[in-house]
Parts: C-alpha cells; sequence; structure tokens
C-alpha cells in the first residue's frame, strides 16, 4: 500500500509524489537510510533499474542500492500478482532458470486472468515474448 501513496496526490507520475511523501514524513521507527530506501524503491520500480547516476540513487551507497534493484523487482511482481486488487494470488514460487529467465509458480483463490496479463507483460521488457522470460510451474 505505501507504494500507491502518491496516488492520493495524483494517479499522473504518482511515484514521484510517493518519493516525495516518504521523504518528507516523519515515519517513526525508520531511520534515514530506510525511509531513503523505501522513497527510491517507490521512484524506480516502474524502471528497469534505477542508474548509480540518478540523483536519488547517487546519495546511497553501493548497499543501499543493490537493495533498492531487488525491492523494485520484488515490488514489481507483487504488483503483477495483484492486478485486479482482490488478492486471488495466495503464494508463490519462483526459481532462476538460467540469468534471463524464471520459473514462477502461483497459488490463487481462482482464476486470476489479469494477474497472469500483469506478469506477462512485465516480462516483456526487451519486446521478447512472456514465454521467453516466464515458464509457468
Amino acid at each position: 500500500m505505501l507504494h500507491d501513496v502518491g496516488m492520493s496526490l495524483s494517479y499522473s507520475n504518482h511515484q514521484m509524489h510517493g518519493y516525495y511523501f516518504i521523504t518528507n514524513a516523519e515515519l517513526l521507527g525508520f531511520d534515514q537510510i530506510e525511509i531513503a530506501i523505501m522513497a527510491t524503491t517507490i521512484l524506480f520500480r516502474r524502471k528497469k533499474f534505477p542508474r548509480k547516476w540518478d540523483k536519488e540513487c547517487a546519495a546511497l551507497d553501493e548497499r543501499s542500492q543493490e537493495i533498492v534493484r531487488v525491492l523494485g523487482v520484488r515490488l514489481s511482481i507483487a504488483e503483477g500478482l495483484d492486478q485486479s486488487h482482490t488478492g486471488l494470488v495466495r503464494d508463490m514460487e519462483m526459481e532462476l532458470a538460467g540469468k534471463r529467465k524464471a520459473l514462477l509458480g502461483i497459488q490463487a483463490t481462482q482464476e486470476c486472468p489479469l494477474e497472469i496479463c500483469g506478469l506477462n507483460t512485465m516480462a516483456k521488457p526487451s519486446g521478447r515474448s512472456s514465454k521467453e522470460n516466464w515458464q509457468w510451474m
């Protein structure tokens, strides 16, 4: 839910609004590095990967930049698995099957065509068909 906080201001460019909200809110229990990681993850979740020279990433150390990359991928997958916003997917397993391929198994309460479509769309960053990127378990 935190990743969509920017939609409360505007759908257009909501990731930038989310970044602003998180960096300027008083989030108790988190230090400044954790807040920067959360905000940067939200800012770059729609891009392939943040670049080190992006000013938001440049402010983070290398370990934090890697955390942002990993969390961004996980957030993108989670968004794909809840396209309908109804919580149909209850569990998932993912296994790497090469440098550019993953095996993905999902457990859902019922048919979930929007979620599968969302994952297939996400799996096409280079214009390749989804069958080249995902194999369903």
